[in-house]
């Protein structure tokens, strides 16, 4: 079995990477996700989302650390045209594999909130990928 090793440098950016894309991605896709979700923008202001943030950041990190080793030592990336296909690869699965989510809930979600989150894991990602192939594992 292969060491595990991290290198820090990747998972910092990456978890960076990550996290300001998600900033982005749902800042930008705001109203359809809110829509999606059943909330107004004061209802999350209002019930005090900040407290997700710190929790949501260490998932982050952990997502990192664990897709960084599976995208350098098991699928061996180590340049950028590599990175971006392993992190769509990646993307692809981590959606797939909550589409079951998205079926079985089907009464409270629509289809645009399934497309909003599985966008952001698969552009997520993939930017993860390239990081990889920029600095290594």
């Amino acid at each position: 079995m292969p060491e595990f090793h991290v290198h820090w440098v990747t998972v910092l950016i990456g978890t960076a990477a990550y996290f300001v894309l998600g900033a982005v991605w749902y800042g930008a896709l705001s109203k359809p996700w809110l829509k999606a979700i059943g909330l107004e923008k004061e209802d999350v202001q209002r019930d005090g989302a900040k407290w997700i943030y710190g929790p949501q950041l260490l998932a982050t990190f952990v997502l990192v650390v664990l897709s960084s080793y599976v995208l350098h030592d098991a699928l061996r990336i180590d340049d950028v045209a590599s990175g971006i296909l392993g992190g769509l690869l990646l993307g692809v699965i981590a959606s797939l594999a909550s589409s079951g989510d998205f079926l079985f809930e089907q009464r409270r979600r629509n289809l645009s909130l399934f497309l909003i989150n599985s966008g952001y894991r698969v552009v997520a990602l993939t930017v993860l990928g390239i990081v990889v192939g920029l600095f290594g594992s």
